[in-house]
């Protein structure tokens, strides 16, 4: 049990324990609450700039909470986060104006875990374990964030995914609206299977 809890998983480019991820956990909820209270003083002020600025870190503040308890199997706390006179404005993303999203890692464990047995060894990794399986994301996230050149071509479907391919690596992925990877392989027909992705 006390080997269990001191092993370390990486996120947002950090090792950390299960014990720190629950601190970071707590410093995440006091940051959402205390944006959450610069909307409501915005609101009293007439200040739309002021809560549209606080409600896109509360929106970003919000994903990264929801993944670090997904990937650490933290219980998430909603009433922590409550603020009186709160209410959530709609903001219009970047990937709303056809701009890649920051990446985030996949949605939960579960989900990293489907596509890693299915796609893994698309990348050389043919052993189920955990190391393995956070190469694999670690390798989506540097292919969701590397330098676009001539043989990468992108495009935004219509609901906002993001979608990218290598054709001199045949490295094919796609992101949701919110920059979670959706899912990363290398497809049986190429480029044939690219193309007809953009058909869609």
């Amino acid at each position: 049990m006390k080997a269990a809890s001191l092993r370390k998983t990486e996120f947002d480019g950090k090792e950390m324990t299960n014990y720190e991820a629950s601190q970071v956990q707590r410093r995440l909820e006091r940051e959402i609450r205390r944006q959450k209270n610069r909307s409501v003083i915005a609101v009293s002020a007439g200040d739309d700039e002021m809560r549209r600025e606080a409600q896109m870190k509360i929106n970003q503040l919000t994903g990264k909470y929801k993944d670090l308890s997904d990937k650490f199997g933290l219980k998430t706390k909603a009433e922590r986060m409550q603020v009186s006179d709160y209410r959530p404005v709609k903001i219009i993303t970047p990937i709303q104006k056809g701009v890649k999203p920051e990446s985030r890692p996949f949605e939960s464990v579960k989900k990293l875990h489907k596509h890693f047995l299915k796609h893994g060894s698309d990348f050389g990794f043919f052993d189920d374990n955990d190391e393995n399986m956070r190469l694999y994301e670690k390798l989506a996230l540097e292919f969701a964030n590397k330098e676009k050149k001539d043989t990468i071509d992108e495009f935004f479907n219509k609901n906002g995914f993001f979608f990218r391919y290598d054709s001199s690596t045949n490295d094919f992925l796609t992101m949701k609206p919110n920059g979670i990877i959706e899912t990363y392989f290398k497809p049986k027909d190429g480029l044939k299977y690219w193309e007809k992705q953009k058909e869609i």
